[in-house]
């Protein structure tokens, strides 16, 4: 793409510790393994391999660097003029893949590894970790129905991908806990539950549940005619004259928004695990510990003939004896 003025100037501008980083080149596969990052700086003595231009498949240790141009010059690689003289090519760095480092540079080696350990993690892996997800990454990383993002773009601006009931054409739109995903073509329906330690596992539901789904009451406040709003844990709200509290959980129909039935957290109600270690977990609440100034509110819960003590916020409810909906 053609620079466009401001972008020369800030180019031309640029103090040198700007321009030093800016020569930087993606790594191998194997050195993304070691170090868990996909670029670094290029330096003196790194082994690169030009993967495209005029010069591609040419290998060798680089020699010199320019900075004012982001361009390097690869070892054994010259042009002769025309009166014989043979003179060094400079390659763009973005033309480049470092396949080896020059790991004489001790503090350079300690920063690399330090930084893998505690910044660099995959998207996958932070996926994982939250309570929701892009529906791109969903259906390439969770469903595996399509292989590529690119895939995954095609199928979402098409309109194949429904959640809860509505179809969502934002490729950043995020899907989240106890979420009904549909996909044309595909005669599964998918449900979000938490389960064996992760937060957001699809299950297989029936096709009479799709249009059924549990939220939590995150957030309740009354309006000025005296209408009661709920706020609820996937970001929708709801105005309601239903008698409900913060923790309990609401079985709503989708897309309608319409509030079926209310489950009340209190004692004896099962209850299921939805972050941390034990997430997918089902009990029942045997005892409620009011919150302090210091201490969130707790629950005292039996799991597989054991009893712990929780945060009631990693909790939902789902029923009096057992789940009113399917979430195995």
């Amino acid at each position: 793409m053609k620079q466009t003025k401001i972008t020369r100037q800030q180019t031309n501008r640029a103090m040198t510790q700007i321009l030093n980083k800016q020569i930087c080149a993606p790594i191998s596969k194997d050195l993304r393994k070691k170090y868990s990052r996909r670029g670094v700086r290029i330096m003196i003595d790194d082994t690169v391999k030009v993967i495209r231009g005029e010069y591609k498949g040419i290998t060798g240790k680089v020699t010199k660097i320019s900075t004012a141009n982001s361009s390097i010059v690869v070892e054994g690689n010259k042009k002769e003029k025309s009166k014989g003289e043979k003179i060094d090519v400079y390659i763009h760095s973005t033309n480049v893949i470092i396949t080896s480092l020059n790991t004489d540079d001790k503090w350079r080696i300690k920063i690399l590894e330090k930084k893998s350990k505690s910044k660099i993690k995959s998207m996958k892996e932070e996926a994982k970790k939250k309570d929701d997800a892009p529906n791109a990454v969903y259906l390439r990383d969770t469903l595996k129905k399509v292989k590529t993002l690119r895939e995954a773009k095609s199928s979402i601006y098409d309109g194949k991908v429904k959640v809860d009931g509505v179809i969502q054409k934002s490729l950043h739109h995020s899907i989240g806990l106890m979420d009904v995903i549909e996909l044309e073509g595909i005669t599964d329906i998918y449900r979000l539950v938490p389960k064996d330690g992760q937060i957001l596992i699809p299950i297989k539901i029936d096709a009479a549940e799709k249009s059924k789904k549990l939220v939590r009451i995150r957030s309740k406040t009354t309006n000025r005619g005296g209408k009661i709003q709920l706020g609820f844990h996937d970001g929708r709200t709801i105005i309601t004259d239903i008698n409900a509290g913060i923790g309990d959980t609401c079985l709503i129909q989708t897309p309608e928004q319409k509030i079926l039935d209310v489950i009340k957290f209190e004692k004896n109600s099962q209850i299921v695990i939805t972050s941390g270690i034990n997430a997918g977990r089902i009990g029942v609440i045997s005892e409620i510990k009011q919150g302090t100034f210091t201490l969130p509110k707790r629950i005292t819960m039996h799991v597989d003939d054991k009893t712990i003590e929780i945060p009631a916020d990693i909790t939902m409810v789902v029923g009096k004896e057992k789940s009113v909906i399917q979430i195995r």
